[in-house]
């Protein structure tokens, strides 16, 4: 009674035992419905199976899954947010590479809103330029320059970054030869102190000064 009874549920999971040719007792796993349709051994004794249906739609994940990142913001795609699950502000990746020991130019990957601003000025004269405020959200300084042309004579300015929670200094010496070239760039950029702040990058008017440019650089998020 017993024994009927685990054959009767073998027979039920499709599990049937043969005895072949050579008398070596084979067994298969088979569709109980459709016994021509058993799982496959190959010639090493590995069971073989073949996925032929689509993957379901849904959360189902299998192996290693890539992102979309073609248009960023929109549906697959990577977005970088305004703060860490911390509460931190989030610090967007940079690419920095070196080639022959020399740090190469800071490239930004970040999905913020890009901005800039340039401006050029007058001899002696105060030269300022603002990466503007955004409603929400923090405005970060990548990158700035400061360059004049050459003096009569040789004089220093004290250039500013204004807007980060303390405010940012810099000496632009302003040489006979070349005048003036500070150029620098953060491989972690400064954010302004806050959401909806500017930041302001200013070299003031400098007596016996030459003519004189500002760049800034940076993104909001």
């Amino acid at each position: 009674m017993r024994a009927l009874f685990w054959l009767t549920a073998l027979l039920a999971i499709g599990l049937t035992s043969v005895v072949s040719a050579s008398n070596a007792q084979q067994t298969y796993l088979c569709d109980p419905t459709a016994q021509s349709q058993c799982l496959a051994v190959n010639a090493s004794g590995q069971l073989t199976t073949a996925l032929t249906g689509a993957l379901p739609a849904g959360s189902n994940i299998i192996g290693k899954v890539g992102i979309d990142q073609t248009t960023p913001g929109t549906t697959n795609a990577v977005q970088v947010t305004t703060a860490s699950p911390g509460g931190a502000a989030a610090n967007p990746a940079f690419v920095q590479g070196v080639a022959n020991g020399v740090p190469l130019a800071v490239t930004q990957a970040t999905t913020g809103t890009q901005v800039q601003a340039s401006a050029s000025c007058a001899a002696a004269a105060i030269c300022s330029v603002t990466l503007p405020a955004a409603v929400s959200k923090t405005t970060y300084l990548s990158t700035f320059a400061v360059t004049t042309g050459p003096p009569t004579a040789a004089v220093i300015g004290l250039a500013t970054v204004s807007g980060p929670a303390a405010t940012l200094n810099y000496y632009a010496t302003e040489g006979t030869a070349a005048g003036a070239q500070l150029l620098v760039g953060f491989n972690d950029p400064v954010a302004a102190s806050g959401p909806d702040t500017a930041i302001v990058v200013t070299l003031p008017a400098v007596t016996g000064g030459a003519v004189s440019a500002v760049t800034a650089t940076g993104f909001q998020l």
